[in-house]
């Protein structure tokens, strides 16, 4: 009796696996949903700059076999819209541009994606790092800059989310730093 149920418990185990796929997807969708707020109000207005992108613009990790994981999706315009979303989501009025125009906001961000990589280090094991350099600007003078590091380790399920929520997990992060630095520079430069 313990045989069997052993044996059928190892057969269900492997087509979970076999159906989850063995591993990340190759082509994971940049996705985010945000962390911070939402906050009662906002001490300014902001315009996004559209991030630069250092690297390659589609891969954004490798898999445990050596190859390659890309994406279809815009990396820089994925964290770009995903720090307006965490803005927007602290009650600040926020506009997105491609490029810095003369500001109709209080404050200009912009900033580049310098590191955005994911590592599958084995079916379960997922190493990402991603590190943003972010500027603050008042009219044509700069408040700050930051180069802030994420470094997300993680053991999954196995699935074809896994490199999808690992990526978005890490830009969480990140932005969680971002934002707040953000809102109090803000506020200490009305």
């Amino acid at each position: 009796m313990k045989i069997i149920r052993a044996t059928a418990l190892c057969v269900g185990i492997l087509a979970c696996l076999a159906l989850a796929g063995c591993g990340g997807s190759a082509n994971p969708k940049l996705m985010y949903n945000t962390v911070t707020g939402p906050a009662d109000s906002c001490p300014a207005s902001f315009t996004v700059v559209e991030f630069s992108l250092k690297g390659d613009d589609s891969q954004v990790g490798e898999n445990s076999d050596g190859e390659g994981i890309y994406t279809d999706d815009d990396i820089s315009m994925w964290v770009t819209n995903a720090l307006k979303r965490e803005l927007q989501v602290n009650q600040c009025r926020t506009l997105v541009h491609d490029k810095e125009y003369y500001p109709i906001s209080d404050f200009v961000i912009m900033g580049s994606v310098d590191k955005l990589w994911v590592k599958q280090e084995s079916l379960t094991d997922y190493n990402a790092q991603l590190t943003l350099t972010v500027t603050l600007k008042k009219g044509n003078k700069v408040i700050a800059t930051d180069t802030v590091e994420g470094n997300v380790d993680r053991t999954v399920m196995p699935g074809k989310s896994a490199v999808r929520d690992i990526l978005e997990e890490s830009l969480q992060d990140v932005l969680r730093s971002v934002v707040a630095k953000v809102l109090a520079r803000a506020e200490m430069n009305k």
